[in-house]
C-alpha cells in the first residue's frame, strides 16, 4: 500500500529564475516507489528529478523520496501549473495532483529618453516642417523571453503627434511633417487704422527692429523698417506615449518642436541659446528626399532595360 506524506495541492508560490528543490514523499509497505509525471505539465525550467531517490525506514514501512528542481523560466503573467504525479511500487499505483505557481510578471522599461526627441536631420532635436521623420520609440521587456510583445500607443487624452505623422503599434513614428500656416493678414491694419469690421484682422505687422535699436535722437522718432509676418508657424507638439505588455502599462511623455527654415536664420530673436536644442552647424536648408525605391526590381538577362 502507498502513502503519500506531501499534501496534495499547491506546493508554493515560487519567482521566475530562482534555483528550486522541492521534495515529494511517499511510502510504501511493498518496497522503494518511482514517480512520474502523467497528466498536465511543470512550469518551464522544472523537471522531475526521479534520479534523486532516498529510502528509509519510515514506521515499518520505505520512504521514497524524488525532487522537483530547476529555475522557472520568464512568464507572461502569474502563470498556475497543475500536475498529477504517480507513485508505484510495483504492485500499487497511487496518484496525486499538486500545483506551482510561478509570479515575477516584469514591466516594460523605457529605453528612449523622456523630452524632446531627436528626429530631426542629422538627429537633430526639432524637424522643419514638410520633413521626413522615421524615428523607433525603444522599450525593452524581459518577458519577451517568455513570448511577449510591446506595443506602443498614444494614451488617451495624452496629447498629439504633429499633423502629418502616425505612430504604428510597433513605436515607429513615420511619415512627413504638415506646415502651420499663419492666418493671412489683409493690410497693414494697425490699431484703430481701418473701421470696425472692415479689416480681417485688426493686426499690425512686425518690426525688424525694436525700440532702442538705433542711437538716441539719430533718426526721426518711431522710425522703422516694416517687414512681413511670417507665412508658416513653429510649434511644439507635447504627447504621451504607452507601451503595454498586455498586463503592464508604462507611460512616457514626449516632446518634438516642428519649425519653419525662417526660424533657424541668424536674424532669429526668439531662440534661448541655453535649450541644448540647438547647435551652431543647425541649418533651415534642406536635403532632397528620395521617392524613387532602392530596390529597382528583378530584371531578366540580355533585355533592354529603361528604369
Amino acid at each position: 500500500m502507498i502513502t503519500w506524506q506531501t499534501p496534495e495541492g499547491r506546493l508554493g508560490i515560487v519567482t521566475e529564475r530562482v534555483i528550486l528543490n522541492i521534495p515529494l514523499q511517499a511510502t510504501s509497505n511493498v518496497g522503494p516507489v518511482t514517480f512520474s509525471l502523467i497528466a498536465g505539465r511543470l512550469p518551464r525550467g522544472l523537471r522531475l528529478d526521479a534520479g534523486v531517490l532516498t529510502d528509509s525506514t519510515y514506521l515499518d514501512s520505505t520512504q521514497t523520496s524524488v525532487y522537483i528542481k530547476g529555475s522557472p523560466t520568464e512568464v507572461r503573467r502569474y502563470t498556475e501549473s497543475r500536475f498529477v504525479i504517480r507513485a508505484d511500487d510495483g504492485e500499487d499505483i497511487e496518484d496525486r495532483t499538486f500545483q506551482i505557481d510561478v509570479d515575477g510578471s516584469d514591466e516594460p522599461v523605457w529605453i528612449t529618453k523622456e523630452g524632446f526627441l531627436n528626429v530631426g536631420q542629422g538627429e537633430n532635436y526639432f524637424v522643419l516642417d514638410n520633413a521626413q521623420v522615421d524615428f523607433q520609440l525603444e522599450a525593452e521587456d524581459v518577458d519577451e523571453n517568455a513570448g511577449d510583445t510591446l506595443e506602443y500607443y498614444i494614451v488617451p487624452n495624452g496629447g498629439e503627434l504633429p499633423p502629418g505623422l502616425s505612430l504604428s503599434r510597433t513605436g515607429r513614428i513615420s511619415g512627413f511633417t504638415d506646415p502651420v500656416f499663419a492666418i493671412d493678414i489683409a493690410g497693414p491694419g494697425g490699431y484703430d487704422s481701418a473701421p470696425f469690421d472692415i479689416m480681417s484682422l485688426d493686426i499690425a505687422e512686425s518690426r525688424s527692429n525694436g525700440f532702442d535699436s538705433y542711437l538716441f535722437d539719430n533718426v526721426t522718432y518711431d522710425y522703422n523698417e516694416p517687414s512681413n509676418a511670417p507665412r508658416r508657424l513653429s510649434r511644439f507638439y507635447t504627447f504621451i506615449v504607452g507601451v503595454s505588455d498586455g498586463a503592464n502599462e508604462v507611460r512616457r511623455l514626449f516632446r518634438i518642436w516642428v519649425v519653419t527654415e525662417e526660424f533657424l536664420q541668424a536674424d532669429n530673436s526668439i531662440v534661448q541659446v541655453d535649450t541644448n536644442l540647438f547647435r551652431a552647424d543647425n541649418t533651415g536648408d534642406r536635403v532632397p528626399i528620395w521617392i524613387t525605391e532602392s530596390n529597382l526590381g528583378r530584371w531578366r538577362a540580355n533585355n533592354y532595360l529603361t528604369v
